[in-house]
């Protein structure tokens, strides 16, 4: 179904029950600059960026500090940007062009909504890899500024001490990220979920 034949079917009567579904996607459909589309696009590529920006961070302090523990931890998390990146990138080229008003709407919308749902899923796994490597090794480079670092680690409590504080910040570093990652693309999905909903019953 063409994009401007559905419009005219949505916009035939006020009184339709869809009315509430036409009004949310209008904006995809009149305004394709704020589209849902868009915008997740533009927070993929944000988040593109924060991986760049966080890989050249940790490649410095992995290059400024020489003891090996920190620069295993500092190393691991540096691969984890990496690829984190790398996915991101391989993602938007693999997203469709915007839809204009002569095409057709769903295989775009519906190819957004897997793509993006497939792509956060997977930060959110590779995520919890990385969580506890980086508390430990944050942990490590205070310990290293603080002091001795290899007299602190003759002491088995600081074993502990490390091992409490990954266990700790790991899940507090999901919840973080899964709010962060809720707040950029949830209210976005959603609306494509409402929308692959409603164009396929009307095909």
């Amino acid at each position: 179904m063409e994009m401007q034949q559905l419009w005219k079917q949505w916009s035939a009567s006020a009184e339709q029950p869809e009315r509430p579904l036409i009004q949310e996607t209008d904006s995809l459909l009149r305004h394709p600059h704020h589209s849902p589309l868009l915008q997740l696009r533009r927070n993929a590529r944000i988040n593109l960026g924060f991986s760049v920006g966080f890989t050249a961070v940790f490649a410095i302090l992995l290059a400024y500090f020489e003891h090996p523990y920190i620069r295993a931890c500092l190393g691991v998390v540096v691969l984890g940007y990496v690829a984190s990146a790398w996915h991101t990138y391989g993602q938007l080229r693999r997203l469709p062009a915007l839809p204009d008003m002569s095409g057709d709407l769903l295989p775009v919308v519906r190819a957004y909504r897997d793509l993006m749902q497939r792509w956060l899923a997977w930060q959110k796994r590779v995520a919890l890899l990385f969580y506890p490597i980086s508390a430990v090794g944050g942990a490590l480079v205070g310990m290293s500024l603080g002091g001795n670092l290899e007299t602190l680690l003759e002491q088995p409590r600081i074993w502990w001490i490390l091992g409490g504080i990954a266990l700790a910040i790991t899940p507090l570093a999901h919840l973080l990220a899964a709010y962060l990652s809720e707040a950029a693309f949830g209210r976005y999905l959603t609306q494509l979920h409402s929308i692959v909903d409603f164009l396929e019953k009307k095909e």
